[in-house]
């Protein structure tokens, strides 16, 4: 009764993980958990004909008489058959081991096809003219499940080596079961091809299928956070580190749809251009232009920084880089008369603060057109407002922010 318990207990391990493995796969659409499905739920169907009374109702049955023996050896080439998918998928294989990959494809066709001869030549007799083949097939599915786990180990320790964090959960978790099985197989070769090793098989199952969870969980962690990267990546400006065109646009949707869900709410535009600034790069290089670029942002990010007017922290405000020496900051929560005031702060700061440039000082000022987001009216038209602004302030003689009219 113990182990009957302890047999269950197991059980119930692997489908909870199994279950997991469900939500993932079809709230992330990764094939990687379905080959994982496949594999926990064949292994555990295979061991549980080992141990389980559940199908001895199917021994009266007059057609399939040995239906048990052949459902069991199909969830054996199935179990090893979605194993080694998942391996491959989870250690990387075909990246890093193309040749490896190709060789671990055709032993699992090898020992699908075993499976299903093996299952269609149960029950030997004279009609059945795969009969001789049951002999054989047990023997050539042991044998196929040794070489594959030596395989996929061996991959795995590859990968280990290479520092590969899958690979390192890939041996924690399976190592003890591939061990065990090529024990089992390897037995089943050379003494006695009925032995079951269920006993000790079936709880290194359940250890594989909760580890193998965890190194799932880590490997989607690790995708999410590489995506988070490409794409902050993708949104920022290389120089300035600041939002790029396609950051600043999709921060301006979103501010534009806060305020038609929120109307209490007002967001500003800044839209700044340094003055002259084909001179900078004409008098002191390319080189000098870019420290000033980057100058400039961090000025702005020391007036946002630095604002008392503001009832909340300014952690919402952005600063993008339009191009060239053109860069719009977005103003959260802030009305006219203090965007105009934070607009004033930041051509004083960058007047009083000239660039160091080797032994040089560059002085810089800069024009700004101030506007505000309209709930009404699409965020281009506030960039469009605060452009004509900026064109005013320029006329009025630069060094200067105007409010848009």
């Amino acid at each position: 009764m113990r182990q009957a318990k302890f047999e269950t207990a197991c059980l119930a391990i692997m489908l909870a993980m199994v279950l997991s493995a469900l939500f993932f796969a079809f709230t992330l659409r990764d094939p990687l958990y379905l080959w994982y499905v496949g594999h926990v739920v064949a292994f555990a169907f295979f061991q549980l004909r080992m141990t389980s009374e559940i199908f001895r109702w199917l021994d009266g049955w007059p057609l399939m008489p040995d239906l048990a023996l052949r459902l069991s050896d199909l969830a054996l080439g199935i179990s090893v058959f979605c194993a080694v998918r998942f391996a491959m998928i989870f250690l990387d294989t075909p990246r890093h081991f193309p040749k490896t990959t190709a060789w671990l494809v055709r032993i699992a066709w090898a020992m699908l096809i075993a499976s299903v001869l093996s299952a269609m030549s149960r029950a030997p007799t004279l009609e059945n003219p795969l009969s001789l083949a049951a002999i054989y097939l047990p023997q050539l599915q042991n044998f196929l499940i040794a070489i594959v786990s030596v395989v996929v180990v061996t991959s795995a320790i590859r990968g280990s080596w290479r520092g590969s964090k899958a690979a390192n959960f890939y041996l924690a978790s399976s190592l003890p079961l591939v061990l065990g099985g090529i024990f089992a197989a390897l037995y089943a070769i050379l003494v006695d091809a009925n032995a079951t090793f269920t006993p000790f098989l079936l709880p290194l199952a359940a250890f594989e299928a909760v580890v193998l969870s965890l190194g799932m969980a880590d490997r989607a962690l690790s995708l999410r956070q590489e995506r988070d990267a490409a794409r902050e990546t993708a949104e920022h400006d290389a120089l300035t580190g600041q939002l790029n065109r396609r950051g600043l646009m999709s921060r301006l949707e979103q501010a534009h749809i806060s305020l038609q869900i929120a109307p209490e709410t007002s967001c500003a535009l800044l839209y700044c251009d340094l003055d002259f600034f084909k001179r900078v790069n004409d008098d002191f290089g390319h080189e000098a232009g870019d420290q000033c670029l980057k100058h400039f942002a961090e000025t702005i990010q020391t007036v946002l920084r630095g604002n008392k007017d503001r009832r909340r922290a300014r952690q919402t405000d952005y600063i993008g880089r339009m191009g060239g020496e053109e860069f719009i900051v977005l103003l959260h929560q802030c009305s006219a008369d203090q965007a105009l005031k934070v607009a004033a702060r930041i051509c004083a700061n960058l007047r009083e603060t000239p660039v160091r440039w080797q032994t040089l000082e560059i002085a810089l000022t800069v024009s700004i057109g101030v506007a505000m987001l309209q709930r009404d009216a699409a965020p281009q038209a506030a960039i469009a407002a605060a452009d004509a602004a900026l064109y005013r302030a320029k006329h009025e003689g630069r060094d200067r922010a105007c409010m848009a009219v």
